[in-house]
């Protein structure tokens, strides 16, 4: 008898391949089509008649490995579909870990991910020190997703050279340490190893993050490590700015060092020239032996900025500030002298970083007092001409009334020249789509809604079929992390599956939502269409609605993958 039989869907079993209407088992967690499927009784029935079915989404972007904690179901991403979620990444796991360094991981989390440092400290049990420890405690939580999680580069270097982790260069002996602890790690099941030289990539005390001091040896002697574990994966983010040959001679030399791919973060397609550039690197690793893809949000790129949020620390020079505690930041700005520069060193044409220094395009979004709340959906351009002042001033004047002002900036890329870039880009084999960034920027972003935005664009602009936006969904990520069998409906496949609706699948409205441990807020919705979420074989998701059920799978490299390079 099958634990599962749905019928009456359209299969696409994310091959690439055209739709099909068949039944689909299920039995142990595992898929069984055809005569094994069809007229078998099975306890339970779902006629899914007008509905897609297709893989779980693969999440390979994320940043749960805190919220797995106190959310296990790690929402909203499994309301959407998401059925496997890689955490670990931008060189930010937590593990392996020290006790003395909990705090210090903590406030980096807080700064540099957006995670509010209330439910970091309340929400998480910070209990292992290996990083077989972690996946353990991970495994005890009972996630609802499968959840595989990378190594680090910052967390590793902090658990090796302690508070001197922020210093250029390290000792032999300390390098040795440090490939031993990632050796364990990669033995113990880690995914492979993730690393930053972000320039807006600050910590609690507004330093660079210790990844951001490797130098190119550090890099290829950790990546070094992989080389003996199929099915593992460097991640990296080289520069938010233009690529240059060392950039890409450096990622090469990392797949190559690693025998294992390499995604570097993020592919924002809004200029013709730098986006060929940055997917030259892909090129030049093929020619040298390598492989480099890289990570891209399907859609314009929306964010909800404050002057608590992580966002401001990409304006050289910000980031001390902006690290302060929230009194000390308003008595900042309320300082004529370090408002003055402030200012200065937003204007400065390296300061232009994602639109974030063109004060007078941000919108204000909500205000929680009662003079501003007038001014909410305003321009601050408008705000500005209306006081005579210049569009910063009103900025600090809404942060020093109440810093939790947030705001809105024009979305990145939502222009005739981007989509062009964008819609190439989702069919390009050097491109793989993901950056959602889930449970990180919790108050900055919703990008964890990527797969249905993708869907729904898809379906809007008539640019590609369903069957090529399932697999950019499904197979595509498995195979790049070599997960066995995942990311298609297939015989004896793990049953993690989709059901949507696929007229009406789209991201459904933002909201905030206080519901997080210490008391702490985030940006939340649930999807439109996405109608039951199954992970091995359990449905998580029935009518869009969590069932309370955590059948997720801690998966562990070289068990739950293979040979991927």
């Amino acid at each position: 008898m099958l634990d599962l039989l749905i019928v009456g869907a359209t299969v696409v079993d994310g091959t690439g391949g055209a739709g099909r209407v068949e039944p689909v088992g299920v039995v142990d967690g595992r898929v069984q089509m055809g005569e094994r499927a069809r007229g078998a009784a099975a306890r339970r029935r779902i006629d899914a008649s007008g509905l897609v079915l297709c893989p779980g989404f693969i999440d390979v972007h994320t940043h749960f490995d805190a919220q797995v904690f106190w959310d296990p179901f790690l929402t909203p991403s499994s309301l959407h579909g998401v059925t496997t979620v890689v955490a670990g990444n931008c060189g930010f796991s937590i593990a392996p870990l020290d006790d003395a360094d909990a705090d210090y991981m903590m406030r980096l989390l807080a700064r540099v991910e957006g995670i509010p440092l209330a439910a970091l400290e309340v929400g998480v049990p910070w209990n292992w020190h290996t990083f077989g420890e972690y996946l353990d405690a991970v495994a005890a939580a009972g996630p609802a997703v499968n959840f595989g999680a990378m190594v680090g580069h910052s967390a590793l270097r902090r658990n090796v050279l302690g508070p001197d982790s922020g210093a250029k260069g390290i000792a032999p002996e300390a390098m040795e340490r440090m490939r031993t602890a990632l050796h364990g790690a990669l033995e113990a099941g880690a995914m492979g190893f993730s690393s930053s030289w972000g320039a807006a990539h600050f910590d609690g005390d507004g330093d660079p993050v210790p990844s951001r001091l490797a130098d190119d040896a550090e890099l290829l002697a950790l990546c070094a490590e992989l080389a003996t574990f199929p099915g593992t994966q460097v991640e990296f983010i080289p520069t938010m700015e233009p690529f240059g040959a060392a950039h890409i001679d450096l990622m090469t030399k990392m797949s190559v060092a690693a025998h294992s791919p390499l995604n570097w973060n993020v592919l924002l397609p809004t200029d013709p020239e730098v986006c060929r550039g940055k997917l030259a690197a892909s090129d030049h690793a093929a020619a040298h032996g390598g492989r480099v893809v890289a990570l891209s949000y399907p859609g314009p790129l929306q964010a909800r900025v404050s002057l608590l949020s992580s966002a401001f620390d990409a304006i050289p020079g910000w980031s001390e500030t902006m690290a302060l505690p929230p009194e000390e930041i308003i008595r900042s700005l309320n300082d004529p002298a370090e408002r003055a520069r402030l200012r200065d060193l937003a204007s400065r044409g390296d300061a232009a970083i994602l639109g974030l220094t063109r004060f007078e395009n941000l919108r204000v979004l909500d205000t929680y007092t009662s003079e501003t709340k007038p001014m909410e959906g305003r321009l601050l351009g408008e705000l500005a001409r209306e006081r005579g002042s210049e569009a910063f001033d009103v900025l600090c004047d809404l942060a020093t009334a109440d810093i939790r002002t947030g705001f809105s900036r024009t979305p990145i890329g939502d222009d005739p020249v981007s989509w062009e870039l964008r819609l190439d880009t989702w069919s390009d084999p050097r491109v793989v789509i993901g950056a959602s960034d889930a449970g990180a920027h919790i108050d900055m972003l919703s990008t964890f809604d990527y797969a249905v935005a993708l869907l729904a664009m898809a379906r809007e602009r008539d640019a590609l079929a369903l069957p090529q936006v399932i697999r950019s969904l499904t197979d595509v990520p498995a195979t790049l992390y070599g997960m066995n069998e995942t990311g298609r409906v297939a015989e004896g496949f793990r049953a993690d599956l989709v059901l949507f609706e696929p007229d009406a699948v789209a991201p459904g409205p933002v909201r905030w939502q206080d519901d997080l441990p210490g008391g702490a807020g985030r940006l939340f919705s649930e999807p439109v269409g996405i109608e039951h979420v199954v992970v091995n074989g359990t449905e998580i998701v029935a009518g869009g609605k969590l069932t309370g059920e955590r059948p997720g799978r801690v998966l562990r490299a070289g068990v739950d993958t293979g040979p991927n390079f």
